[in-house]
C-alpha cells in the first residue's frame, strides 16, 4: 500500500465531514471505531471557522463625480462624504444637487450606513452658502439603497426616497444604478427620476449618467463622465426649458486600502441651456 494513502484518505474524510458535521457530541467510550477519533479536530475546527466567518465588507467605490456608486456598505459600516459643485450659469443642476440651481457653489455633506446585507440608509444635506445669491438656502435628500445581487464584477443598486430642494419644493426620487469592473477599467450608468410636488414642474424629471474610469498607476484613476438631464423634454415641451447635457474628465485617488476616495474634475455643456462650465470635487471615507 502507498505509504501516503492513509493521510490522503483522512484528509478527504475531514473535508467531506465539514458540511455534514452535526453539533459536537460529548466524548464517550463507545464513539467512533472502538472509541478512537477518526477526523483530526484541528482540521475540522479550522475549516468550520473559515466557513462560518463573516464575509469581509465590500470595498468602497466612490470614484464617480456624477454617477451613483453601485455598492452598499457592509452591515453596520458607514461612509461619510462631502461634495462641492460650482456652476457657471443658472442651468438646471439636479445631477449634483436637488435644485434648479443658480450660478455659484453648492455644498453637500452626507452619510450612508449599512442596515442589513445589501440594504443601506443614506442622507444628504445641501447648502448654497457659497452661492452668488443674497439668501442662502438649504435642502436634503434621504432614502434607502438596495443591492439585490450582492458583490461581484457586475453590480446593481435600486434606491429611492424623499427630497427637499434648495428652492423649498418637496418631492420623491428613485434611481437604478449599474456598474461593472473589467480588469482595471470600471464602467457605470444610472437612470434617475424625480417627481416634485409643484404645479410649475414636470410630472417626472429624468436624468441619465454614464462614466468610465481606469486605474492608470497605483491609487490614481482617470476617466470621463457624461450627464443628460430632463430627458423627458426631448420628446415634449416641459417646464425646465429642454434637455441639457454635459461631459468632462475626472481624476481620482483610491487611498488607505479603499477606505478614502478623492475625485475631482471640470465639465462643459454640450447643448443650448446647459451649463457653459462647471466643476465638482468629492471626498468619501468609509468606517
Amino acid at each position: 500500500m502507498c505509504p501516503r494513502l492513509p493521510r490522503i484518505l483522512a484528509a478527504v474524510a475531514s473535508l467531506i465531514a465539514v458540511p455534514l458535521a452535526a453539533p459536537p457530541a460529548h466524548a464517550d467510550g463507545a464513539g467512533g471505531l472502538g472509541g478512537s477519533v477518526v477526523a483530526p479536530p484541528v482540521v475540522n475546527s479550522s475549516l468550520l471557522d473559515l466557513a462560518s466567518a463573516e464575509a469581509p465588507p465590500p470595498p468602497m467605490d466612490r470614484s464617480w463625480l456624477y454617477a451613483d456608486d453601485a455598492r452598499t456598505p457592509g452591515v453596520m459600516r458607514s461612509i461619510a462624504f462631502s461634495r462641492t459643485t460650482f456652476t457657471a450659469s443658472d442651468a438646471a443642476a439636479r445631477p449634483f444637487a436637488s435644485d434648479l440651481a443658480h450660478p455659484g457653489a453648492v455644498l453637500e455633506a452626507g452619510a450612508e450606513v449599512g442596515l442589513a446585507r445589501g440594504l443601506s440608509l443614506q442622507a444628504v444635506g445641501l447648502n448654497d452658502s457659497l452661492g452668488l445669491i443674497a439668501s442662502p438656502q438649504s435642502g436634503m435628500m434621504t432614502g434607502l439603497r438596495f443591492a439585490p445581487f450582492g458583490e461581484g464584477p457586475t453590480r446593481l443598486v435600486a434606491s429611492g426616497g424623499y427630497m427637499n430642494e434648495l428652492g423649498g419644493a418637496h418631492g420623491a426620487w428613485g434611481r437604478l444604478s449599474v456598474a461593472r469592473d473589467v480588469g482595471r477599467a470600471r464602467f457605470a450608468t444610472s437612470v434617475y427620476g424625480e417627481h416634485v410636488f409643484s404645479p410649475t414642474r414636470d410630472s417626472l424629471d429624468v436624468m441619465v449618467t454614464a462614466g468610465v474610469n481606469y486605474q492608470v498607476a497605483g491609487p490614481v484613476r482617470l476617466g470621463a463622465e457624461y450627464v443628460a438631464q430632463d430627458i423627458e423634454e426631448a420628446f415634449d415641451d416641459g417646464s425646465e426649458g429642454g434637455i441639457r447635457h454635459f461631459v468632462g474628465p475626472t481624476v481620482g485617488l483610491d487611498l488607505l486600502h479603499h477606505s478614502l476616495a478623492i475625485t475631482a474634475g471640470p465639465a462643459a455643456g454640450l447643448s443650448y441651456g446647459s451649463p457653459t462650465a462647471l466643476g465638482r470635487a468629492a471626498v468619501a471615507m468609509s468606517f
